[in-house]
């Protein structure tokens, strides 16, 4: 929901250690993640520890149905087993045919620089919604094949609104202006926590991006004038309880830390 990066470095070791069976969906992964396109298994140097992974066609294989990838023996047990996979039906050739020919696309040179774009794009959507004072929601640091903590910008560019009427507006009048967002309220999210969910593509370019910017600043200066200040970015520290890590805003932090 949030374009954030699951820490599967530390959930591969933790199913390692508890004798568990690891599924890793790398819906919005496949064709923008890792060396080759694979996915966040291979962004982060797990495949080899990774039991299934399951995806759809719909994103950046650009067709209709998914697919569920395994040692054979699984996935004939969930054909069998599977409820969703019940009464289905074989995937139409054209998608199946459009599907392999974007495998193809993203498995070439000019795969690797679409997603060298994509990711740059996404970089330039969320700090140019960052330096509007929006409040975007920032993945956490990841561990990487080689070890490494590292901040991962997705294509998936969130921002926090809060209440879900302001998101309604938000939207619609984003849309007035030309700018297309997903709109996210509870219960797909928390109470309060609604989002604008946006995403970017290999295929927008500056001039694209910087439009959707200027309409983003115009309409939050409108909306702020009728219904008051937008969520503002927070500046968020991490306190370590005995338990687990807590958020809190800068606000509340007593002199101490």
């Amino acid at each position: 929901m949030e374009g954030d990066i699951a820490p599967l470095t530390e959930i591969a070791a933790l199913c390692r250690r508890a004798g568990a069976r690891l599924m890793v969906d790398e819906a919005h992964a496949v064709g923008v993640l890792g060396a080759r396109g694979a996915g966040t298994a291979e962004l982060l140097g797990v495949e080899d520890r990774v039991d299934l992974r399951m995806g759809t066609f719909s994103k950046s294989l650009a067709s209709c149905g998914g697919f569920v990838a395994g040692d054979a023996e699984v996935i004939e047990f969930l054909k069998v087993q599977s409820r969703a996979f019940l009464f289905t039906a074989s995937g139409v050739p054209a998608a199946i045919g459009a599907a392999l020919a974007a495998l193809r696309v993203i498995r070439s040179e000019e795969g690797r620089e679409l997603r060298q774009r994509v990711l740059a794009n996404a970089r330039r959507l969320n700090r140019g919604l960052h330096e509007l004072g929006f409040d975007v929601v920032e993945p956490s640091p990841v561990t990487n094949a080689s070890g490494a903590k590292e901040l991962v910008i997705t294509p998936i560019v969130p921002i926090r609104v809060g209440e879900d009427w302001k998101a309604g507006l938000l939207w619609r009048a984003l849309w007035d202006a030309g700018v297309f967002t997903n709109v996210a309220v509870h219960p797909a999210v928390p109470p309060d926590g609604a989002l604008l969910r946006t995403s970017v593509m290999a295929t927008h370019d500056d001039a694209v991006l910087d439009r959707a910017l200027a309409v983003f600043e115009t309409v939050k200066r409108g909306f702020e004038r009728e219904h008051g200040r937008c969520p503002a970015r927070r500046v968020i520290v991490q306190l370590r309880t005995n338990t687990s890590w807590v958020e809190k805003p800068r606000s509340e932090r007593t002199p101490d830390g």
